[in-house]
């Protein structure tokens, strides 16, 4: 694990105990929004239930399924180079999104901006 990916694992993990507060699309990415946080998603996503998952691909469905996680406390972070940055919530659902190359529509996959400002980039 790079170096930059072992801070944007540390920044991700200060999600922890947190709710989502709302989720949006926005032309061709979307937007998560957390009480002092923000990532914005450039890439393939797929968010996970415990007997289904739903992916991008079918952006209606996506975000009636995430919308479910609104209001719900993340869990568990992950970010894994070259893999993808998963956000577990407290209703068994988790997000992955791709950080494969294959995957990439623009110079970069996410951005995620913590609490004190900081903006991390993969």
């Amino acid at each position: 694990m790079s170096e930059q990916q072992k801070n944007l694992a540390s920044a991700l993990q200060t999600l922890i105990g947190k709710p989502l507060t709302s989720a949006e699309f926005v032309h061709d990415y979307f937007q998560l929004r957390f009480p002092d946080e923000y990532l914005l998603a450039y890439n393939h996503a797929v968010l996970k239930h415990a007997n289904h998952k739903t992916s991008l691909t079918d952006p209606t469905t996506f975000f009636q399924e995430l919308s479910t996680c609104v209001g719900r406390l993340v869990v568990q972070t992950q970010a894994l180079e070259g893999e993808h940055v998963t956000i577990a919530f407290d209703n068994s659902s988790s997000l992955q999104i791709s950080l494969r190359d294959e995957d990439y529509r623009s110079p970069e996959a996410i951005q995620f901006r913590d609490a004190s400002g900081l903006l991390w980039v993969a």
